[in-house]
């Protein structure tokens, strides 16, 4: 495709073309665009430096000033026909109340044309000479973030007013009275108090709907135990004393009701989990589960 962008690339200039001419048409809507959109979402050049020109000047009350839109595309990169392309980005314009679909279709394809550049670089990576997978781990990430960046466009802002007259259904327990839904819980204390006995306690109890001390759970609900010190045999031995102690506890709906990931039963490291890989190998253990608990 001319002006810099190869044809093989998922490209929607002419949607690209609509937004800018409605902008020209009406300017007070740049502020959602701008929202919405970078410069570099654009696929075209041309396209790229005049959004860039729209942010850094803004509108004046008339709309945008053309000629201050000129001198600043063309301090990137001098084009005799950059005001010839402005005017004809207003013909055939269509004035628009909401930007919003153009803005979706415009950074879609934008994600669409950066994981093909991640995935490229991932494939060639992949070739060298020695790769391994850990060493492709990072750019394969990557473009899963990438990916999962397209159902994140904006965050939702809500008036006060608006805020307080929102329905939010009660918050659920997952273990009455100390740990809710969509909770965060931490238990501390010095090394050899129990903390491992106590949490695997409220894993049984969540995982089967029972009973664990004083606490009670609503219903079972699957839970992901991830332990990075104890030996798998200690912890065999562990889950067993508590299954015996907890005679009113409900049997579980099933056995991956509660699973277990422990450091010494792994073919490699136990991965870190303040990194972003780490974080994804924990997740994708969790994918699919409507209502789930991990406990680390």
């Amino acid at each position: 495709m001319a002006d810099g962008t190869e044809s093989h690339l998922p490209v929607k200039p002419e949607v690209e073309r609509a937004l800018l001419g409605s902008l020209l048409l009406k300017s007070e809507l740049l502020t959602d665009a701008a929202r919405a959109l970078r410069p570099e979402d654009f696929s075209l050049d041309i396209h790229r430096r005049i959004f860039r020109a729209m942010l850094e000047h803004g509108p004046n009350g008339h709309g945008f000033d053309e000629v201050l839109l000129v001198e600043r595309m063309e301090k990137d990169t001098p084009r005799r026909d950059a005001e010839a392309y402005l005017t004809d980005l207003q013909i055939g314009a269509v004035e628009r109340r909401d930007l919003t679909p153009l803005c979706e279709v415009i950074r879609e394809k934008a994600i669409l044309r950066r994981v093909a550049y991640k995935a490229e670089e991932l494939r060639d990576s992949a070739l060298m000479p020695g790769a391994t997978p850990d060493e492709c781990w990072g750019r394969a990430s990557e473009i899963v973030r990438l990916s999962i960046g397209t159902h994140t466009r904006r965050l939702q802002a809500f008036g006060i007013d608006e805020f307080l007259a929102l329905e939010i259904p009660t918050r659920e327990m997952v273990l009455a009275p100390f740990l809710p839904a969509q909770g965060l819980a931490m238990l501390y204390s010095k090394r050899g108090l129990g903390k491992t006995y106590l949490a695997l306690g409220t894993a049984l109890a969540v995982a089967s709907g029972g009973t664990f001390l004083r606490w009670k759970a609503s219903q079972p609900r699957k839970v992901l135990f991830v332990d990075g010190e104890l030996p798998a045999i200690t912890l065999q031995q562990r889950i067993r004393s508590l299954q015996a102690g907890m005679k009113d506890c409900e049997p579980l709906p099933s056995q991956d009701f509660l699973q277990v990931i422990t450091p010494d039963q792994q073919t490699q490291p136990m991965p870190d989990l303040s990194t972003s890989e780490g974080q994804m190998l924990i997740e994708r253990e969790l994918s699919g589960w409507n209502c789930s608990c991990s406990i680390i």
